[in-house]
Order: structure tokens, then sequence, then C-alpha cells
């Protein structure tokens, strides 16, 4: 029964610690995930307005996506 209070306030313990850097780690995570989505969303319709090819378009974009989101990680 010692061994089980042990454990829980060993598991209470880090929770209180790693839990608020979770969660904002989450947070950010979701914000950044939100902001490469609208930046890949101007980027394609500059493209689109400055008369880009088209085969070039759906090969950049993609990659543009990619790497924000290798950057954010």
């Amino acid at each position: 029964m010692d061994k089980i209070q042990d454990y829980w306030e060993l598991i209470s313990r880090l929770a209180l610690t790693y839990a608020p850097k979770l969660l904002l780690a989450i947070i950010t995570l979701l914000v950044g995930l939100w902001l490469i989505k609208k930046v890949v969303k101007l980027i394609k319709k500059l493209m689109l307005k400055s008369s880009v090819d088209p085969s070039l378009q759906s090969f950049l974009i993609p990659l543009i996506s990619i790497l924000f989101k290798i950057l954010l990680i």
C-alpha cells in the first residue's frame, strides 16, 4: 500500500511539473499550424495573381507547407 502511495505522489508531482509545458506546446503547435495554413493560402493567391505556371504551383505549395511545418516542429 505504501508503494502505491509513493507512485501516486510521484505521478502527481510529475503531472504538476510537466502539464503546463505540455499544454503550452500543444497550443503553440495548433497556433503554428493555423498560421501556416493562412500563409500558404496567401502564397497560393499571390501565385495565382502573378500567373505562375499551374504545374509549378502544384509543386511549390505543398513544398512550402511541408518546409514551414518542419520549421514549426
